[in-house]
């Protein structure tokens, strides 16, 4: 028993030692140090860069107060417009749609009469590629030539060849 004493005493002696040779690698060992070798100059560095901050962190929030107010500013001004805006386009609605009627309808019927013009034109035209397509498959058919040869020479489909063969030529 007297043995397990000595030992454990021993170890506890070993631990403390480390402990006090980690406690002089420590961070405040060395801050407590530091503060005790630093001189006058040095202090006087410290107490200026800690005013600078101070300086800088006033001035940001000084920023920020005016960057909120500004934006209160815009959100107020932007309302104004907004309701003039919307004033003047109901306005300019009214003005419109009093004129447009009289506008649209004559729109309206010019529209119609370009429309009839561009009709009738587009039917004169197919009557008449429609009766050359005919003639000219009607001479190669009557020359002997076959559907397949009428429709690569004529740039058109072996089903309309046929088509105008059975309805137009009989």
């Amino acid at each position: 028993m007297t043995a397990f004493l000595l030992g454990f005493g021993i170890i506890l002696i070993m631990l403390n030692i480390i402990a006090i040779k980690k406690e002089k690698g420590s961070f405040k060992y060395t801050l407590e140090n530091t503060e005790k070798d630093m001189n006058d100059f040095q202090i006087e560095i410290g107490k200026l860069r800690k005013e600078i901050g101070e300086s800088i962190l006033d001035l940001q929030k000084e920023i920020e107060d005016i960057k909120s107010s500004l934006e209160c500013v815009k959100v107020s001004e932007s309302h104004k417009i907004d309701e003039q805006q919307t004033v003047d386009h109901i306005i300019d609605d009214n003005i419109i749609e009093s004129s447009s009627e009289s506008i649209e309808t004559m729109e309206a019927n010019i529209k119609i009469k370009e429309d009839r013009e561009k009709s009738e034109k587009e039917s004169g035209d197919i009557l008449k590629g429609n009766s050359i397509k005919v003639e000219q498959i009607g001479n190669m058919i009557s020359l002997g030539m076959s559907v397949e040869e009428i429709s690569e020479k004529l740039n058109v489909g072996k089903g309309e060849v046929l088509l105008i063969k059975e309805l137009y030529l009989k």
